[in-house]
């Protein structure tokens, strides 16, 4: 599939520069019972492995799945000191995960890139009976100047950019048809990114719109990310207003 190929050629920008995840991100999952040191969970479109290694101190075992060869990879090294991750090269659409095993699915910065009918029928096959989904996006606040400038780049220069996150939404209505009695549990979390030149190119680089550096447009790019940071950077950091978006449920 050609959506699988899009981070081929990211995934050191992607390991390197995509923001992390805030620590009561964790406590809200393990508070509402959604994730437990006795979890069996599976971290789907896992990419380089950011959230599995940040989900796996509170979980007995994850299963990161992710198609891609090179993101996988990457994933593996990334959570090579966690013991109680497991990894398949598979689909969200078709995992391979056995039948009714798994306490908690995780999707975070991926569930825009699925099949939603083909990965719910899925989700519901390996998930047991009353087990959660968890949908996580980081996102900024599109009103900020940075996403505004950022936001007017990418769509002069990149044809695939359709909004920050894929254009996933951030209302829970959005959701609805996805999970049971169409209902969630919504919550968000400030988590601002502070981004030095390199990190803020090397970010907006692993996007799957990004331009890559045999493309003609990529010096244009550059050269554009950089006008941004000159002038919104203090000290030479740049201030990105950021949120962490949090939908769980049962299917």
């Amino acid at each position: 599939m050609k959506s699988i190929e899009k981070f081929t050629d990211k995934a050191l920008n992607y390991k390197k520069f995509r923001p992390s995840y805030p620590k009561e991100l964790f406590s809200y999952l393990i508070a509402e019972n959604i994730i437990s040191s006795e979890s069996c969970t599976a971290d789907i479109g896992a990419g380089t492995g950011i959230f599995t290694a940040l989900t796996a101190p509170h979980v007995m075992e994850i299963i990161a799945v992710e198609p891609n060869a090179k993101m996988m990879e990457s994933c593996a090294e990334h959570c090579r000191n966690l013991t109680n991750v497991k990894y398949m090269q598979q689909s969200a659409e078709n995992t391979k995960i056995e039948k009714s095993s798994i306490d908690t699915i995780t999707c975070a910065q991926a569930f825009h890139w699925f099949d939603r009918e083909k990965v719910k029928t899925e989700f519901k096959r390996i998930l047991k009976p009353e087990g959660h989904a968890v949908l996580v996006w980081n996102s900024r606040v599109p009103d900020s100047d940075v996403s505004k400038k950022s936001s007017e780049l990418f769509t002069s220069i990149c044809p695939e950019f359709k909004g920050f996150s894929g254009g996933a939404g951030t209302l829970p209505e959005e959701y609805n048809d996805f999970f049971r009695n169409g209902k969630c549990a919504y919550t968000s979390f400030s988590n601002y990114r502070f981004e030095t030149l390199e990190s803020f190119i090397g970010s907006s680089l692993s996007a799957s719109y990004a331009p890559q550096e045999n493309n003609p447009k990529y010096k244009d790019f550059i050269l554009g990310l950089t006008e941004i940071f000159n002038s919104l950077s203090i000290n030479e950091v740049l201030t990105i207003p950021n949120l962490t978006h949090c939908f769980a449920g049962k299917l």
